[in-house]
Formats: structure tokens, sequence, C-alpha cells
């Protein structure tokens, strides 16, 4: 599978994918659908890169993919952030620049960069692996033995760890400085294990679509359509009740609730149905709803845009603000989610339009 070549279907989850991601950051999901939501969110993005990865991409092409766009990132949020709250009439922290830009050069990122860095880490780490250990034997050990590296980081999120920051961070004027870089630093290469079996999942996983394809193809539209949908239900099924006993799942904080177990179960197969449901929506006829899933290729093609915009350049506060004013949605608390994420979409496009100018690669002259 290549990104040239992949199906609809991806697009559409990674739609779904963000569409999470943003009612999330609206703090208008709640109890239990939040839960669920958020145990397979980021591990599908992970997932996907994982199952577009090349064994040959070189340093180079990740940084530029991932690392440059890090970059643009807090070169433009800086001086937003500041700009903010000198309008707003906030006092400007020294202490919070600082903490921000300890952050950015330990790869710990702020606010949702976080995601450019640790996936920049955890394939650097994985496609490592790949090309130093040949034999099938060799990368399983790998495996294991990154999986066995969520037992440290466990260990680093017990309370006692918490307390111990805690007091470094009120010890006189040198530690704090300390506390930041180490605990950034660590924040940074404590995601890489999991993150590195979402790849891998990703990566092995892709193996299996040849096989599905041949027998998805022989099957009629409708047929396809129904067994897609049957089995994202299931797969919902078994995802749904495990992220709700799990508790709790958070890649960017490597907190997974009561059990990793449970958490990869849960995540996988809200991935794996996230994917078969976008897989049944791309079988559904029609000219109008064809046109309306050209419109969501078109966002999913695009979330890494809609990723680092939405939250931290105040996009989606606006949005709110702007949904409160059409009467329908103030009446019906049920269409102000719908509403919320119309408008922000709207007011994205522009942004998206100038991202793909000038990511547009250059003609070469004749």
């Amino acid at each position: 599978m290549t990104e040239q070549k992949r199906r609809g279907e991806v697009d559409v989850a990674r739609f779904t994918g963000i569409c999470i991601v943003i009612l999330q950051h609206s703090g208008m999901l709640k109890g239990d659908l939040l839960t669920f939501l958020t145990m397979f969110h980021m591990p599908l993005f992970f997932v996907l890169s994982g199952a577009f990865l090349k064994e040959s991409s070189s340093l180079r092409r990740l940084s530029r993919r991932l690392l440059l766009p890090y970059l643009v990132f807090h070169i433009l949020y800086f001086p937003f952030t500041l700009l903010w709250q000198y309008l707003h009439g906030q006092l400007i922290s020294r202490s919070l620049i600082a903490s921000d830009l300890i952050r950015f050069f330990t790869l710990s990122g702020v606010s949702v960069s976080w995601f450019l860095s640790a996936l920049f880490l955890s394939q650097l780490v994985f496609l490592g692996g790949l090309k130093l250990l040949k034999k099938k034997g060799e990368r399983a050990a790998f495996l294991i033995v990154t999986a066995l590296l969520l037992i440290p980081v466990r260990i680093f999120r017990l309370p006692v760890f918490e307390l111990w920051y805690a007091h470094l961070d009120s010890d006189g004027a040198a530690a704090p400085f300390l506390y930041s870089v180490s605990h950034h630093l660590l924040l940074a290469l404590c995601r890489i294990p999991m993150c590195v079996l979402m790849l891998a999942a990703g990566y092995y996983g892709r193996r299996l679509l040849p096989k599905l394809k041949t027998r998805w193809e022989k099957l009629s539209p409708a047929a396809a359509f129904f067994s897609a949908l049957l089995a994202s239900v299931l797969l919902f099924f078994i995802s749904g009740p495990a992220a709700i006993h799990n508790a709790a799942g958070n890649l960017a904080l490597f907190e997974y609730g009561n059990s990793v177990f449970l958490f990869l179960c849960a995540a996988l197969c809200g991935v794996a149905g996230t994917l078969c449901l976008s897989a049944a929506l791309c079988l559904i006829p029609g000219k109008a709803w064809k046109l309306l899933l050209k419109v969501i290729c078109f966002y999913g093609r695009n979330t890494l845009v809609l990723f680092l915009s939405h939250l931290d350049f105040n996009l989606l506060y606006l949005s709110v603000l702007l949904s409160g004013f059409i009467p329908v949605v103030c009446s019906r608390g049920i269409l102000r989610l719908p509403a919320i994420l119309v408008i922000l979409l709207v007011i994205e496009f522009p942004l998206i339009k100038l991202y793909e100018l000038i990511s547009r690669p250059k003609k070469p002259k004749d």
C-alpha cells in the first residue's frame, strides 16, 4: 500500500479521527462516549502512518515531513500567543515562555505539536530497528523489547514521581530549569514505545490488505457494504466496553488506564472499526453522497493543517462563538456539535488552500 494508491476510506478515516480531536477539544464530549472515542482517535493516525511507512525513508525525508511543520508551528505559535495575551491585557509570563521553549527544544512539544515530535521520534526508532534487524525473529524480539519498555514508562507515571517533580519545582531557583528539561525530555522519550507499537500494527497490518481486497472484490456492492458495516459494529462492540473498563487513554501523556492490554485492545479494535466504517461509507451510492465524500476526503488529506491550527490559534474558540448566533442551534443542543464542526471547517478552508499553494512542488523550467 503506497501513499499514491491509497483508497478513499483512508481519508474518510483520517477525517473521522480529526473530527473526534476537534470535538474533544471543544469540551462538549462527556462521559463514556468521550472515553470510548479518545481511546482510539490518536492511535488511528499512528496506525495509518505505519501503513504508509516505507523502509527506505531517510532521516532527511522524515525531517522534511515532520520536523519542518513542527518548526513552522512554533514559529507562528510564540508570537501569536504573546500578541493574544497583550491584546487581552494579560501579564506575559517569562517562566511560561521559558517552559514552552524547553518543550520545543526537548521535542516534548507545545500543545498539539506533541503529535509531530512523537511521530518523528517513533518513526526514527521503528525504521532504525527495521534497517538494523533483517530477520523476522530479530524484528519480533525488537517489538517485544519495545513492549517491555512500557513497564518503566508506567512506573514513571506513579504518583510518587509526580510528587518528586513537584518537590523539585518548588526547590530554589536552579531546580525548576533542571526539572523542566528532565521532565519534558522524559515525556518525549516515554511516548516512543507505545507509538512504535502503533506504527508496527499499521506496518504489518497492511500485509493483510491484498487478501482482504481479493475477497472484497468478489462481493456485490450491497454485500460488501453490509459486511463492512457489520465488521465495524462488532469491532466497536469490543472496543467500547474495553475502553470504558480501562477508564483512560492518552498517548500524549502516556496514560494507558488500568491495563496496557485493554488500552491496546480498545485502541486497535477502534482503529479497525473506523476503517471498516469508512469503507462502508465509501460504498454508499448517489451523486450527492459522492460529492460529500469528496469534501470529506479533501479535509481528510489535510488533517495536519486542521490538527495544528484549530486549537492554539483560537479557530475552535471562534467557531464556538459563531455557533451561538444560530437560533436553531441554540434552541436544540444536539445540533451544537455538528454546527461547530461545520463552521470550523469553513474557516479552515482558506488556510488549507494556502498550505497547498505553499507546499506544492515547483514545476521544473523547460
